[in-house]
């Protein structure tokens, strides 16, 4: 960002994740960022690599779509197999942790053991109902309450259509449910013949975070550079002077306010970038 003068404004921070269904289009999710543990965890499977070729293993229509439990690994060419996603370990249970949020369509959350509060891993779910903690007994499945509820970190802003693919029961829009590859699991597929890798219904990540720094120069001509930073997490703060060849200005570990530097170079022109080292 081109240095200016200009008044300091609230700043907002968040981290958008685009999930890519394949053949069937992409989804929009926005992470939030009062949700630190499960966000930071769900972060680190991506840049692992532990997410590369996962797939949906679970689909139940009108209800909820799940990865992050299975992969395919590809590192054999002439033997492709499906394989657990190997996890770091379980985390806190976040549900009411900053912003309390329900698990209502286009939401995401974090799928756990059974009854366990704090089991949650790799693995996430996509709500494509409103649950809203709704008892079984009224054909809910009370996610915002059983066991310490399951932790809402993010909600859909574009392309909810995507979802809307997965709501009718199957076979619909070419996808099918079959049973027989993951025990206990309705998986999404493209056919009900002879199955191909190409039949899985992968899901690949990206992110891109706005961080919207804001660069300002004082009457004394001198720089002040702030952005909303990201809790937990080391925000190492770059410059350029030509967008091409970056240097290191500072590392420092966010608190989720707005933080701030002064730079007090002379040199004509400087941008100014913030990458996140989880």
């Amino acid at each position: 960002m081109a240095v200016f003068a200009a008044v300091a404004v609230q700043l907002r921070a968040q981290t958008i994740a685009t999930f890519n269904f394949h053949r069937l289009g992409s989804i929009e999710i926005e992470l939030f960022d009062d949700k630190p543990i499960t966000v930071s965890n769900f972060l680190k499977y991506a840049a692992s690599g532990r997410f590369e070729n996962q797939i949906i293993h679970r689909w139940v229509p009108g209800f909820v779509i799940q990865g992050g439990g299975y992969r395919v690994n590809t590192s054999d060419p002439q033997q492709y197999e499906i394989e657990r996603v190997q996890i770091f370990g379980t985390i806190t249970n976040e549900t009411r942790v900053g912003t309390f949020r329900s698990n209502t369509f286009g939401t995401i959350a974090m799928a756990r053991m059974g009854n366990e509060t704090n089991s949650a891993s790799s693995q996430w779910f996509i709500n494509l109902d409103d649950d809203n903690g709704r008892p079984v007994a009224e054909g809910g499945s009370n996610l915002d309450n059983a066991s310490g509820g399951y932790t809402v970190f993010g909600r859909v802003i574009s392309n909810a259509n995507v979802l809307n693919l997965f709501v009718p029961p199957p076979p619909v829009n070419g996808i099918h449910i079959r049973e027989d590859i993951i025990p206990l699991s309705p998986m999404a597929v493209f056919t009900t013949n002879e199955l191909s890798w190409n039949d899985l219904v992968y899901v690949d990540l990206s992110f891109r975070r706005e961080m919207n720094l804001q660069a300002t120069r004082n009457i004394r001509g001198i720089r002040q550079i702030a952005w909303s930073s990201v809790a937990g997490v080391t925000n190492s703060v770059d410059y350029s002077a030509n967008l091409t060849n970056w240097v290191n200005f500072t590392n420092v570990v966010g608190t989720g306010a707005q933080m701030q530097f002064t730079d007090s170079s002379t040199d004509a022109q400087r941008f100014y970038r913030v990458k996140l080292l989880y």
